[in-house]
């Protein structure tokens, strides 16, 4: 009940977008921000009139077509609609990857008519963007990310192996460049949830959760602050490192966008 509330207050952003496509990797956060919205759009029809479920299969292991299959047979069972998109080549670089699930998202969303796209990232994914941008150098703006909403204008190359256009996508096309622009809101209702509340939670309710084996991946640089450089300083520097974090972004980040707001107006 009280995650529930937690939850309602936090995306209030959603109410302005009835029509939901999630963005589910199965994992446990994704799977949790998607059972509270279906909560949302079985109590509360007048707010949210339709949810779907998006989900990007990468073709980075073998689970990868099982984990999709799952996904299939659960959207059945909560008969909502569901789509898979399958990259036509492996992206092994993470940004590469994390744009192509933009790229595809925005087509999916825009295509078959929901009014905003929902990521089940958490407070920790917000804390691990925060050190990622300032370790490689950041500005004021970078300090402030993974916002509750926000929105990406994508495009689109028509002579990229990995894009087809449909009929429609074709009036916004600029044909001197190959390039359309596709543009969709994008939110994060889980962004100051904490992945342990979730966890425990999940297990409550005995939710199906379809472990990526790509988490463990040390390869990646999001991986490694994971596993190695944040326990780390909680070993050796302090034990409280992430809760301190959080509360200097809570401090930090209304500033920043008063600032931003300064700005613009002048």
């Amino acid at each position: 009940g009280e995650l529930l509330k937690s939850f309602h207050g936090r995306a209030i952003f959603m109410f302005s977008y009835p029509s939901i496509l999630l963005s589910v990797s199965g994992g446990q956060d994704s799977m949790s921000i998607l059972m509270l919205v279906l909560h949302l759009y079985k109590q509360k029809p007048t707010w949210v009139s339709k949810v779907g479920i998006l989900h990007c299969q990468h073709g980075w292991t073998e689970l990868d077509l099982q984990i999709a299959t799952r996904l299939s047979s659960i959207a059945d069972l909560l008969e909502i609609p569901y789509y898979c998109v399958t990259a036509r080549e492996v992206h092994i670089e993470e940004e590469s990857a994390r744009l192509w699930r933009y790229a595809s998202a925005s087509r999916i969303a825009n295509v078959h008519g929901y009014d905003i796209v929902l990521t089940g990232h958490t407070l920790h994914d917000r804390l691990e963007s925060f050190i990622l941008h300032l370790i490689r150098g950041s500005g004021l703006r970078g300090v402030s990310t993974l916002h509750s909403y926000t929105t990406v204008n994508t495009p689109i190359w028509v002579n990229s192996t990995d894009c087809f256009l449909s009929s429609w996508e074709w009036t916004g096309i600029d044909l001197s460049s190959g390039r359309s622009i596709l543009t969709v809101a994008l939110g994060r209702p889980g962004r100051l949830l904490e992945r342990a509340t979730l966890a425990k939670w999940t297990d409550e309710w005995n939710m199906p959760l379809l472990v990526d084996p790509t988490h463990d991946r040390l390869a990646w640089s999001r991986n490694r602050l994971r596993y190695e450089l944040l326990p780390y300083l909680a070993m050796y520097w302090n034990p409280n490192v992430e809760a301190q974090l959080e509360d200097f972004l809570e401090v930090v980040e209304p500033e920043i966008n008063i600032d931003e707001i300064e700005v613009n107006d002048v």
